[in-house]
């Protein structure tokens, strides 16, 4: 089976929903199961900012690259916030994800509904390895004091309530 060349683009870099069903031919959007993963908004933020502040190549790498954590969530909030729900809803603020994984279940939640919905076990195609990591302790509570924690609970309060997430 050969794919639409409009999925390559998705693969490829983050797209939002609303923006894939532009362009993906509506019979394959609306007979194809659409998935996505969210994050943690305490521990997305970590990941980007030790990720994109220890890559060079990263776009935002020269502007964040001697910030401090604070620094960083304030310069986030005022120059460059986005929330995950962004890329799942329309104009609207309807849902155009079939199903939303969280990251930090991601291999139990794949297992379970793979194995629900098209009886598969996936255990032998997950990576036994994370890829694109930053180099970072993967506790992100570390890295927060009470102001940071709700500098980033104010930042991202859609997100947090949206998908119950705790520090």
């Amino acid at each position: 089976m050969k794919l639409d060349p409009s999925i390559q683009i998705i693969n490829n870099s983050h797209i939002y929903a609303k923006d894939a069903k532009k362009i993906i031919e509506p019979n394959i959007w609306n007979t194809y199961k659409k998935i996505c993963v969210v994050r943690n908004s305490w521990d997305w933020q970590m990941s980007l900012y030790f990720y994109s502040k220890n890559l060079k190549s990263h776009h935002q790498h020269n502007i964040i690259k001697d910030m401090n954590i604070k620094e960083y969530l304030l310069w986030r909030r005022d120059n460059d916030l986005h929330q995950q729900q962004e890329f799942i809803l329309d104009d609207n603020e309807e849902c155009l994800i079939d199903n939303i994984f969280k990251f930090e279940n991601l291999t139990m939640e794949l297992i379970v509904y793979f194995k629900q919905n098209y009886n598969l076990n996936v255990i032998p195609f997950l990576p036994s390895k994370k890829i694109n990591t930053s180099s970072r302790d993967s506790d992100y509570t570390k890295y927060y004091n009470e102001e940071t924690k709700n500098i980033l609970l104010e930042m991202h309060k859609p997100d947090i309530d949206r998908y119950g997430f705790t520090f």
